[in-house]
């Protein structure tokens, strides 16, 4: 006798295997593109760079004009949604307007900053933290990425949540503030350490970066509740990774949004006035 039943329950896994096979072969697909965008292999297309522009003017305009460097932290949920991506060209679209930038790799566990610009990464952050010898000048990459200078991770230490909550790491960035118009901080997923929760008492806003058909529901929920609970100052969001099958990135390839100030509906499923209140 056939079992119906079990032919069903069969062929919908099926199903559901092949369908994340495909989207995880399109996801490191577009990967591989970016990475290829950031070394300078491929030009980066007209729409996906004037939705950097437009959110290069968002964040611009939250905050004040009063001359004082503006430090920015760039996190997400979860690995794979393309923060480190995302913190690159939001630097470099604050330094095509003759800002001075610099872009600093605080993931000291998974560092992809001087990977994705192929730079050597035997000096960084972290030697500047734990060793008081090493120069801060020497360290700098600059120009590395268009007019952005860039600081890399560095050796990968034992113990980075100690090293971020230092009072040195604190003096580095007020140093810096010194020299730069912009600091753009490439964090760790929120939810995966305290890395970014840390570093968010030193900075003057976060971006959350979340990923096409990648991001979890539950993890991002987790993740702005955390946010709020350190007082983090949240920016807004950047929905990244929405590909069309017209072969083009449109402007809502990458989608800055205000969360104070302005209502606005959010572009991925979920929904963060649902549980949180409504919008202002």
């Amino acid at each position: 006798m056939i079992n119906l039943e079990s032919r069903k329950i069969k062929s919908s896994n099926t199903l559901k295997k092949e369908s994340r096979r495909k989207k995880k072969e399109k996801f490191f697909k577009n990967s591989l593109r970016l990475n290829r965008i950031l070394s300078g292999e491929e030009k980066m297309d007209y729409y996906t760079e004037e939705a950097f522009n437009q959110l290069r003017t968002n964040i611009t305009f939250s905050f004040t004009d009063d001359g004082s460097t503006r430090i920015i932290g760039i996190t997400s949920s979860m690995r794979g949604e393309g923060k480190s991506f995302v913190s690159c060209c939001i630097a470099n679209s604050i330094a095509k307007t003759g800002k001075r930038v610099l872009l600093i790799d605080a993931d000291l566990r998974l560092p992809t900053v001087a990977k994705k610009l192929k730079l050597q990464n035997n000096v960084g952050l972290s030697n500047l933290l734990t060793d008081s010898k090493v120069s801060m000048a020497e360290t700098i990459n600059r120009g590395a990425f268009g007019g952005v200078d860039v600081l890399t991770s560095g050796t990968i230490p034992p113990n980075p949540s100690e090293l971020l909550e230092s009072e040195r790491m604190k003096q580095l960035l007020a140093s810096y503030s010194e020299v730069f118009d912009y600091i753009v901080i490439d964090l760790p997923p929120v939810t995966a350490v305290t890395d970014a929760l840390i570093v968010s008492r030193y900075i003057d806003g976060l971006i959350i970066v979340t990923r096409h058909e990648h991001t979890d529901r539950t993890a991002l929920s987790e993740t702005i509740r955390q946010l709020r609970l350190a007082g983090a100052r949240m920016l807004g969001f950047v929905y990244n990774g929405k590909y069309l099958s017209g072969g083009a990135y449109t402007n809502k390839y990458y989608k800055y949004k205000y969360r104070y100030g302005y209502k606005y509906r959010y572009r991925y499923s979920y929904r963060y006035g649902d549980k949180y209140g409504q919008e202002p």
